[in-house]
């Protein structure tokens, strides 16, 4: 498909994040509508956070559309490793099917995927028009993302960590953190973890066990699920899901939260096992993560959104 000439692509900025935020609310909404489904509560600022964030720390990933006087559409990828990550495709319900996300698929991940490179994508299993584009690419579903929320209020803060002792993260800490993704997700995080420890202001732990760096815990997401939001959460081990995943909701319940959101992957069943024996259910649709091969391992990891990962 030839791409439209009445729109202009360009290299996005820190400075387009909050009009590209309301772009991926606009989408959402429109697909909710059709859904029969609400629309989203609140207009997206919370998101362009971590959108720039990404346009800072991936400038040439960063794309947007503009036509008629206004942004009409944008994508946004980051690479870590050999891995390139789409964090966001999004185009306004007016101008939608006319080929604007398959070229900003094109210009957002250059390079991605080959023989050596791997590209990853989420996305909702209740948007089949995105999915086909991501399989095209040969972002196939690897599991189902679960978007699960619930009460937190009554936890109890007495939880046992297993032989884990906790400490409250800081930007000193990220060789520790680097060495607990290598363990997990095999990718270097530290721009990601020095926004989240910085910039957003996040409160997270990190776990050791005999002195060794064992996982590590926030508070807050990336944003993309709001301020209540559990995430990311990492563990060397997967048996230490549970009692970590257990501290992060009773720290939640501690500072007054009365609910939160947690994004677990299919495969995180320890982590699935504690939400839904808490009481926890679906939070809107459920996802699906696509990659051109595996990596990771994700039994032992809850995403921190939609855009980090």
């Amino acid at each position: 498909m030839s791409e439209p000439n009445d729109v202009t692509y360009r290299l996005g900025s820190p400075g387009d994040a909050v009009e590209a935020a309301r772009i991926i609310v606009a989408s959402l909404n429109d697909l909710l509508a059709r859904q029969n489904r609400p629309p989203m509560a609140g207009t997206g600022e919370v998101m362009s956070a971590v959108l720039a964030h990404l346009a800072r720390t991936d400038p040439q990933r960063f794309w947007v559309v503009a036509g008629g006087g206004r942004l009409v559409a944008f994508a946004s990828a980051w690479v870590r490793g050999d891995l390139c990550f789409l964090s966001g495709l999004f185009v306004l319900p007016d101008w939608q099917g006319r080929g604007l996300g398959g070229a900003l698929i094109e210009r957002a991940m250059r390079g991605y995927p080959s023989s050596s490179r791997a590209a990853a994508v989420m996305s909702s299993a209740a948007n089949p028009v995105s999915n086909r584009l991501y399989a095209r690419r040969g972002m196939y579903a690897l599991m189902p993302v679960l978007y699960l929320k619930g009460n937190v209020a009554m936890r109890s803060t007495r939880i046992t960590l297993g032989g884990l002792e906790a400490a409250p993260l800081s930007v000193a800490d990220l060789d520790d953190l680097r060495a607990v993704d290598g363990a997990v997700t095999a990718l270097d995080r530290t721009p990601d973890h020095a926004w989240l420890l910085g910039e957003a202001g996040r409160e997270g732990w990190l776990f050791r066990r005999h002195g060794t760096a064992a996982g590590y815990a926030y508070l807050g997401g990336d944003g993309t699920e709001g301020v209540v939001a559990l995430g990311p959460v990492a563990t060397v081990r997967a048996e230490a899901q549970e009692p970590v995943l257990g501290f992060l909701l009773a720290q939640a319940a501690e500072r007054g939260a009365a609910t939160a959101t947690v994004v677990v992957p299919g495969h995180n069943l320890r982590a699935q096992r504690l939400l839904w024996q808490a009481g926890f259910g679906f939070e809107g649709a459920t996802g699906l993560f696509g990659c051109t091969r595996p990596f990771g391992r994700f039994d032992r990891y809850l995403f921190a959104g939609d855009a980090l990962m």
